[in-house]
């Protein structure tokens, strides 16, 4: 029964991997070990391609409304790098293939109804970095 949940999910990262495999941007198994990990860990996971985040504008035919909707699962992320400086995250930017967020644990907003608020989860980021990346971390 656990692993009816899971369907969907792996459904859609098997729908997206190979999108990515067919451009290059990142190695595939990586991506795929990536997913895996996550989808063991996590009860929601997002995947957005290199591309998708180093852009802040409209991708591929998109508006730039809709591009940011599907870049906003991976706004703290991108806020992170952004402290580090324009060039440093150009530079990281620029080195992902793929990234991934999960989160689980939601909890709803508290207080006195009608509860309006952020919804909290615990979540994490893994980013894969292109094939032929020498982004260094150090």
């Amino acid at each position: 029964m656990a692993r009816v949940k899971w369907i969907p999910a792996v459904m859609l990262v098997a729908f997206l991997l190979p999108g990515c495999a067919r451009k290059a941007t990142a190695n595939a198994a990586d991506q795929q070990r990536a997913a895996t990990v996550m989808l063991d860990h996590f009860e929601t996971v997002f995947y957005a391609n290199g591309d998708l985040l180093s852009g802040s504008s409209g991708y591929r035919g998109l508006s730039q409304q809709d591009a940011n909707t599907l870049r906003a699962p991976f706004g703290y992320l991108l806020q992170g790098l952004d402290v580090l400086g324009k060039a440093a995250s150009n530079e990281m930017l620029g080195s992902i293939g793929a990234a991934l967020v999960g989160a689980k644990d939601f909890r709803g907003p508290s207080g006195p109804p009608p509860h309006l608020g952020d919804v909290q989860s615990q979540f994490c980021y893994v980013i894969v970095l292109r094939s032929q990346s020498t982004f260094d971390l150090g």
